[in-house]
């Protein structure tokens, strides 16, 4: 429904999946007993090195999630929409996922943008009152009385002293 706006594209998952079986398929071919990698790996650290790297090979290929079988589940664009890589979950898991991955989201946006706001204006706040601290009293009033007399107070002065005098 979305995939103008998350750029999913159905053939370029088809492609991205084949490719990821080609390699699948490649690296348990290579890293077999006899395969290429498996044979320098004995080689140079010993059968039960390349026996190591066989197994985690195997499981991190074996761990994936197949493309074909990833799916967007709901209708919203943040906490109702969800990736979900196994579709044999029954629905009260689903939903419990979907909850937990809505509250993850609001937690971490809050605690990114609460600490950056926070950190942004403390740090402000901070230099502006180091700034403030550093000039000196003298120069505050000086500052004071011309902004007094900038904004009206000389006539204010003029008209007071004149009526005193008269």
């Amino acid at each position: 429904m979305f995939d103008w706006l998350t750029g999913y594209d159905s053939s370029n998952a088809a492609a991205g999946q084949a490719a990821a079986d080609k390699l699948a398929a490649q690296a348990a071919i290579d890293y077999a007993p006899g395969g290429k990698s498996y044979e320098a790996i004995a080689a140079a650290q010993g059968t039960a090195a390349a026996d190591l790297a066989q197994a985690s090979v195997a499981g991190d290929y074996g761990n994936q999630a197949n493309v074909s079988q990833w799916s967007i589940l709901g209708d919203g664009l943040l906490g109702t929409t969800e990736f979900i890589t196994d579709p044999d979950l029954a629905a009260s898991d689903i939903a419990t996922q979907s909850a937990l991955i809505g509250q993850g989201i609001g937690n971490g946006v809050g605690t990114v943008t609460g600490g950056l706001f926070n950190g942004l204006f403390d740090g402000l706040w901070s230099g502006l009152v180091a700034f403030v601290k550093k000039i000196p009293l003298w120069v505050w009033l000086a500052l004071a009385l011309a902004a007094f007399l900038y904004f009206g107070g000389w006539k204010l002065l003029r008209g007071k002293v004149a009526a005193k005098l008269a």
